[in-house]
């Protein structure tokens, strides 16, 4: 798991992106403390959202 640096007194530069296996102690500690959150695994490809098919038979009859 990854995670980034929040606080300027982790021995790794703030806004830093480090492996869990590079960090030493409790880690949920240090998250709860502010010090570090953890970086959410995005996926490789970005997917644009679809438009929206509207169906005549969804929408309700006009009236004159």
């Amino acid at each position: 798991m990854r995670y980034r640096v929040l606080s300027k007194r982790m021995r790794f530069p703030q806004g830093a992106v480090v492996e869990a296996s590079d960090l030493s102690g409790n880690i949920d500690v240090l998250v709860q403390a502010g010090h570090l959150a953890p970086v959410l695994e995005s996926s490789k490809k970005k997917v644009k959202p679809e438009e929206p098919v509207s169906d005549a038979a969804d929408q309700p009859e006009e009236q004159d």
